[in-house]
């Protein structure tokens, strides 16, 4: 959850820096790292 937030608020930074690497670093790769870290496979769940 962490680095989800850390993204969105760094992306909403990079917007208004006009910045489109530091968009890419917050959206892409923190926010991706976020977005993994935070999926939870159903398969135990389905059987």
């Amino acid at each position: 959850m962490t680095f989800f937030c850390i993204g969105m608020f760094g992306t909403a930074f990079a917007i208004l820096q006009n910045s489109l690497l530091l968009m890419y670093l917050f959206y892409g790769v923190i926010g991706g790292i976020g977005l993994g870290t935070g999926y939870i496979t159903p398969g135990p769940i389905v059987k």
